[in-house]
């Protein structure tokens, strides 16, 4: 789930000292993952408070929900409080309270999902190993690659190599993926923590190299 655009900050005294805070804080996710909270904060020179147009305060970090979350539960600084009371209100606000930033996929999340790809038709067909090269001027060969990408909720950590409902408390920011072949993408998928009745959307390196990937 998308967070808030920016907190902002005043004053450099207020940045400074909620930087300072944040780049002690280090989160631990369920699969071990640990993320410093200083390292999605703005670096903010005290010359900046001075420039013309910033008189209405500094963006110093737009806040992703897990984020958002963190800062809920563990934030006392009242700029960033007050700014995220502002824009989830009091409902969603205590649901940030209550959201659990160290839980597992839940149930409707599995791994070992059956995998089925179909052509543009809806066909099931057989598939290359490998999608065509395709030859770059003065540069030969490029390495072929298949790029998987979805619009069913879900967002990919490239560190981690997961892909994650964008509803949950997971650091993931892209919607898309590269894998070499066929096998390493049913290989990659079958790992994943899923839902069913979602779709992949696979892409090779040529015209008509268009697939359609069912989760089931």
């Amino acid at each position: 789930m998308a967070g808030i655009d920016n907190i902002y900050a005043y004053s450099y005294k207020e940045y400074k000292d909620f930087k300072d805070w944040a780049d002690k804080q280090v989160h631990t996710f369920y699969d071990g993952l640990k993320v410093c909270i200083g390292d999605s904060i703005s670096d903010i020179e005290e010359d900046d408070y001075t420039l013309k147009g910033w008189e209405y305060g500094i963006p110093i970090v737009s806040s992703p929900f897990w984020l958002d979350a963190y800062l809920v539960q563990n934030c006392k600084f009242k700029f960033v409080l007050n700014r995220l009371g502002y824009v989830y209100k009091k409902k969603a606000y205590d649901n940030l309270k209550n959201t659990d930033l160290s839980g597992k996929p839940t149930g409707d999340f599995q791994q070992n999902r059956k995998i089925v790809i179909k052509d543009r038709r809806g066909n099931k067909c057989k598939l290359h190993n490998k999608p065509y090269r395709i030859y770059v001027k003065n540069k030969g060969y490029k390495q072929p690659k298949w790029s998987i990408n979805t619009f069913d909720g879900m967002s990919y950590n490239d560190d981690t190599n997961k892909w994650v409902s964008r509803h949950s408390c997971y650091p993931a920011y892209q919607s898309w993926n590269y894998l070499t072949s066929i096998k390493s993408l049913v290989r990659h998928l079958r790992k994943q923590y899923l839902p069913t009745d979602i779709t992949f959307y696979l892409a090779g390196r040529c015209v008509g190299e268009n697939y359609t990937i069912y989760i089931r």
